[in-house]
């Protein structure tokens, strides 16, 4: 008896660290705010943001707002679908739709000293993000 009762506290702690293990960096994303830093190892010419809360994103390209859905996976993969946004012209048109490409092909993510990056399955930078206050 004492033998079972052993085993199952070992198996209860093992499942309780991997559970904290697995999300410990997902929710250092859930409810941030970052604004892009590089696209494409460039510099924006204008303010670009993304908020995460919870399963949903939203944000600000160079003239539109959007928002989205965002699946957070193992393995630091991600998938940021069904982004939708406002429709308004301006100068920076292309560096938006540069940026909602991006978004759209991200598959992984890493949190590094307190920046984001998004890659994609090649595992090239796509977006390089500082986290807002």
């Amino acid at each position: 008896m004492k033998t079972i009762l052993f085993s199952i506290l070992v198996l209860l702690m093992a499942t309780s660290c991997k559970t904290k293990k697995g999300t410990s960096k997902s929710a250092k994303l859930e409810n941030s705010s970052w604004q892009v830093a590089l696209l494409e190892d460039k510099a924006p010419k204008s303010t670009q943001t993304f908020i995460i809360e919870n399963t949903a994103v939203k944000g600000k390209g160079a003239c539109n707002g959007f928002g989205g859905q965002l699946e957070l996976k193992e393995k630091n993969e991600i998938t940021i679908k069904n982004i939708m946004g406002t429709k308004m012209a301006c100068p920076n048109l292309n560096e938006e739709n540069l940026y909602f490409i991006q978004l759209r092909n991200t598959t992984s993510y890493k949190l590094i000293k307190g920046e984001l990056f998004f890659y994609n399955k090649e595992n090239k930078q796509l977006i390089k993000f500082i986290k807002l206050k």
